[in-house]
């Protein structure tokens, strides 16, 4: 039992350092508030405020050498379930000799709950795919719970 106090113990104070890192930006024209998970991941989670309308976004990158041009964008969870979207926009850039591949996801209510609830193990931009490392994954989660978590703005 104490070994199981201990465990909790030790998440919350890990899930709680997370939350620590969440940034922070207010648009000084238009007072809207966008909260996001550090960058240097190859996953981020935001949160904008925008006149009491909240919207939630998730931000997937690849990296390759190779140059190749089309959209949509598949997950993969720890449970082996698949979620698709084939119509998804994958915007590609150039830096430093590598092709970037992003995709900028605006999520519905259902989506948001399945990322506090499900792990990812990889996800494909377009025929990119990005193997996901389990403690990213789990950091991930910790910023999902920590951006949706009920707090006055």
């Amino acid at each position: 039992m104490k070994k199981l106090i201990t465990a909790l113990l030790i998440a919350t104070t890990i899930a709680n350092a997370n939350c620590n890192e969440i940034k922070t930006r207010v648009d000084e024209f238009t007072g809207k508030i966008t909260k996001h998970s550090p960058y240097g991941f190859s996953m981020r989670f935001s949160k904008d405020v925008d006149n009491g309308l909240t919207e939630y976004w998730l931000m997937l990158t690849a990296n390759s050498s190779y140059y190749s041009r089309g959209e949509g964008v598949t997950i993969k969870f720890f449970d082996g379930t698949l979620y698709n979207l084939p119509e998804e926009e994958v915007s590609i850039d150039r830096y430093d000799g590598q092709w970037n591949y992003d995709s900028y996801i605006k999520l519905t209510s259902e989506e948001v709950v399945m990322l506090q609830t499900k792990k990812i193990t990889n996800y494909k931009l377009w025929i990119f795919n990005e193997k996901v490392i389990p403690e990213e994954s789990i950091r991930f989660n910790d910023f999902v719970n920590c951006l949706t978590a009920v707090e006055k703005e």
